[in-house]
């Protein structure tokens, strides 16, 4: 009966220890683009779009009778439990006119952006930038975390017409993994074993 309820307790603590561990937030995985005609289109493209496709980037215009820029950052392949925040990072460049002021917009679809915008770097080029969305932009993250996907637009608010040159972006997605099926067996047969003490146990 000693050495039931030894292994009893054994395997909870270890099942607490298996649930801790997969309840802290990790990375779950990674989607990436690399940009131009020999590799990845924006999904805004061809229709309507200003932006020039080259052979290893494409060139983003702030056109205004242009189709907005964007493209779709799909990450319904993850299984997880809950979402802690999506860090993207663009590789870019010619971002360093005096009058140009280019900023990265999360959405939560191809027609509704968040209100939030994270400035871009001024830089002849190329240069890597990170940008984050957490859940305190609430007014595209909760929609972005149910569909699973991101899009990402641009926002351009110097003075005058720009472009700059987009070579590739990366998202990595962070939150807690669902429990593995071993650590659920584990706390069943720690409970099953508890009880079975506890029914043999004199009175």
């Amino acid at each position: 009966m000693k050495n039931i309820l030894k292994a009893s307790i054994a395997a909870l603590l270890l099942t607490t220890t298996i649930s801790s561990a997969s309840a802290a937030v990790v990375q779950l995985g990674s989607i990436s683009r690399t940009y131009g005609s020999s590799a990845s289109t924006p999904a805004s493209m061809p229709a309507g779009s200003c932006d020039t496709l080259n052979t290893n980037s494409v060139t983003v215009k702030d056109g205004s009778n242009c189709q907005r820029f964007y493209d779709i950052f799909d990450f319904s392949s993850l299984n997880y439990e809950s979402l802690d925040r999506l860090e993207l990072t663009l590789s870019f460049g010619a971002t360093n006119a005096l009058t140009e002021l280019w900023r990265v917009r999360f959405a939560d679809s191809a027609t509704h952006g968040s209100n939030t915008k994270q400035t871009m770097d001024r830089k002849t080029g190329p240069v890597s930038q990170t940008f984050t969305l957490r859940p305190s932009q609430a007014d595209v993250f909760s929609q972005i975390a149910a569909n699973k996907q991101l899009f990402l637009w641009f926002s351009e608010e110097g003075l005058g017409p720009h472009n700059f040159t987009l070579y590739s972006a990366k998202l990595d997605v962070y939150g807690t993994a669902v429990p593995e099926p071993a650590s659920m067996a584990l706390f069943g047969i720690a409970l099953g074993g508890l009880g079975l003490v506890r029914r043999r146990k004199p009175h």
